[in-house]
């Protein structure tokens, strides 16, 4: 847990017993960078009133989507020596802000010692709290092969969409956008378009470097953004009261 005494301790601020801390296992550097700051955003008034966060932010884990696509080195190995590698240090709440990497999640959350909330499925309870009846799923190509999202929502009484071949090449796009020069008004315009031509009440923003590009859409549908749903989750699991987010 570390050394408290460090901390303002007095009849007016003091560091709670239960609280705890929470780590960051980043794969993406933008995509954690986002999450860090939504995280962060949830407690404004003094700084030692934020909880301790441990970040690993590392791109040189073995990608998701070649391991997938080409057969390249598992993710998970590494992946879960990140983990327990945040846990050693304090952590007692994990994040993983990749919803790619959740196809593997039951193979490196296994024996975890720690809370490792899972996007998918924080996300899809979501859907249910925004009485969401039928949504648009953006994701990355794998995870909608793999209907991580179609089968998350199905058990919950919600019909998920998949973009057609056509508004999955934008999506594919916008995400690679995002990779490598963050937000593009162009591409945001043109990823807004291909949302408001589905007939949905609801979006879900299921690739956490799509929010970066979607944040400022102004859509007469329900966002359901994953990035969001999963630092919320984590929070309540840190002991942030639900009255807070």
């Amino acid at each position: 847990m570390g050394n408290w005494d460090n901390y303002p301790q007095n009849d007016e601020v003091h560091w709670p017993s239960d609280e705890k801390i929470l780590g960051i296992l980043g794969v993406a550097p933008l995509a954690t960078i986002d999450f860090l700051q939504r995280c962060y955003a949830r407690t404004v008034k003094k700084d030692w009133e934020h909880i301790r966060i441990l970040v690993d932010s590392n791109p040189k884990i073995p990608s998701r989507g070649r391991c997938l696509e080409l057969g390249e080195t598992s993710p998970v190995p590494f992946m879960r020596a990140g983990i327990d590698n945040l846990a050693k240090n304090g952590a007692q709440v994990v994040a993983v802000p990749c919803n790619t990497a959740h196809i593997f999640y039951e193979s490196y959350a296994q024996g975890c010692s720690v809370f490792l909330p899972n996007i998918i499925t924080v996300t899809a309870d979501a859907c249910v709290q925004q009485k969401c009846r039928r949504a648009l799923v953006l994701a990355s190509r794998n995870v909608i092969e793999h209907n991580l999202y179609g089968d998350a929502l199905s058990k919950r009484g919600i019909e998920g969409l998949s973009p057609d071949e056509a508004g999955q090449k934008i999506v594919s796009q916008a995400i690679t956008t995002v990779k490598q020069i963050g937000y593009d008004n162009a591409m945001a315009h043109k990823l807004r378009a291909m949302i408001e031509s589905y007939h949905t009440d609801a979006v879900i923003l299921g690739c956490t470097e799509l929010p970066i590009l979607v944040d400022s859409v102004n859509s007469m549908k329900k966002i359901v953004d994953s990035t969001q749903e999963l630092a919320n989750r984590c929070l309540e699991l840190c002991g942030i009261k639900v009255s807070l987010l």
